[in-house]
């Protein structure tokens, strides 16, 4: 099922078994480090001598062919960048012309209604009745006759 350790060098002593075994794994982890890093800097140095020939390559090749460079979504991207564009005014206008979808009317019948629930269970009572007289009183003539439908 799994791979044991077998220890590198047998010892009855536990601890020198220990001191064993880990001195092993620390050589071989500094070893495959050093392998890492040698081929990291072949890598690195592989790459830097690639872009050298790069460059040195296309200093020669633009002077003599220029191409164009045709893309073949062309086409596609301007139409998906003017859709983009377009959501994009539209949602300028919608923030810029906000429309209110709450009424003041209702605000404040909803608003009786919680003084008039606050008063029924509240112990003190007349502050409540006080600020829904107040209110009461306030209204417009539009919502007075309103109440009266």
């Amino acid at each position: 099922m799994y791979n044991l350790h077998y220890s590198v060098k047998p010892c009855q002593n536990k601890p020198l078994q220990y001191k064993f075994d880990k001195r092993y794994q620390d050589a071989h982890l500094k070893a495959i480090e050093k392998e890492n890093l040698k081929r990291i800097t072949q890598e690195n140095n592989r790459l830097l001598k690639r872009m050298h020939e790069i460059q040195k390559h296309s200093i020669i090749g633009n002077e003599n062919d220029q191409y164009l460079e045709k893309s073949l979504n062309e086409e596609q991207r301007l139409k998906e960048v003017k859709r983009v564009t377009q959501e994009n005014k539209e949602i300028i206008k919608r923030l810029k012309n906000p429309k209110n979808s709450y009424n003041r009317a209702k605000w404040e019948n909803d608003w009786m209604n919680t003084l008039t629930y606050m008063t029924n269970i509240s112990k003190f009572t007349l502050y409540h009745q006080k600020s829904v007289s107040k209110k009461k009183n306030q209204l417009t003539e539009d919502e007075k006759w309103r109440e009266k439908k």
